[in-house]
């Protein structure tokens, strides 16, 4: 499995904690919209972007997650002057490049599809030899990883999701 590389980008974003990523999920979204609807320091209206990215942690055991979430949608390049949030739950951030191992999957991304689906990956990694980064919060243990949701909730058929492991820097080293 080739890992893909990410370049540089800024985001808006949203933490949701203490809740199921069902409940979390439209929680963020709602509060996205708002910002890229011209709830921003200059009433700036913004193309709204896919995907939907959330950055989770898998439980120890591998069988759900620490109901801490970040969302975010990436701001176009295009942008030159990115607008303020006014909403105190929301930051732009700045990532840095990095370089993924992605799997894709379909149907709806629940909780529990995005953890079968990284535990998925994590095993095909393993299997390869190929080694990835927890990115967890506080450095210790956990998985972090990301989960990108590419289609509205309106969408019923051929859904496009994915789950993100970082790849370790040897990794990327040899890929590029």
């Amino acid at each position: 499995m080739a890992p893909q590389h990410k370049h540089i980008e800024k985001w808006v974003i949203t933490n949701v904690t203490d809740s199921f990523y069902t409940v979390a999920y439209p929680k963020a979204t709602t509060r996205l919209l708002k910002y890229f609807k011209g709830q921003n320091d200059k009433g700036t209206h913004l193309n709204i972007t896919t995907p939907t990215v959330s950055y989770l942690e898998l439980d120890d055991d591998r069988k759900g997650t620490k109901k801490a979430y970040t969302f975010g949608w990436f701001i176009s390049r295009h942008i030159e002057e990115i607008p303020k949030p006014t909403d105190p739950e929301l930051e732009i951030v700045t990532y840095p490049e990095t370089t993924r191992y992605v799997r894709v999957f379909g149907g709806y991304a629940s909780e529990g599809n995005i953890v079968e689906q990284a535990v998925a990956l994590q095993d095909v990694l393993s299997k390869e030899g190929k080694s990835f980064e927890p990115k967890a919060r506080n450095g210790k243990g956990s998985l972090g990883l990301l989960a990108a949701v590419y289609d509205a909730p309106q969408k019923l058929l051929n859904r496009h999701n994915e789950v993100h492991l970082f790849a370790t820097d040897n990794d990327a080293l040899v890929s590029a």
